[in-house]
């Protein structure tokens, strides 16, 4: 089989999986199974496997970072949502695009591991 049938493939089964684990086991099961990386895992595995080692940590790296810009994004939204919505948009939006800018300046992927 080729890469392209695994790639449609092992990501949503994964999230099948993990699914019909919390339906037969309670939302405490599911939640901790959906929590962990069943589709960033998959693709982190393909991205070494179709562009090399370097080029999956960079792309790792963006995605963390994206994780922390959106968990932001929640914050200051939760934050400001006393204040009407689009003043919680703005704010959200703007706190993802600081936290955002300042993670990649940061160049994480250059960090050593030890």
């Amino acid at each position: 089989m080729s890469l392209i049938v695994f790639k449609l493939l092992i990501p949503p089964t994964l999230i099948l999986l993990a699914t019909l684990a919390g339906r037969r086991w309670g939302d405490a099961i599911g939640g901790w199974l959906v929590g962990l990386p069943l589709t960033s895992g998959p693709v982190a595995a393909f991205l070494v496997l179709e562009y090399g080692p370097g080029f999956a940590v960079t792309a790792s790296s963006g995605s963390l970072i994206g994780t922390a810009a959106q968990g932001a994004f929640c914050l200051c939204y939760a934050v400001l949502a006393t204040r009407g919505w689009k003043i919680a948009l703005v704010g959200g939006a703007a706190g993802y695009a600081v936290v955002g800018a300042l993670l990649q300046s940061l160049h994480l992927s250059n960090w050593p591991l030890f």
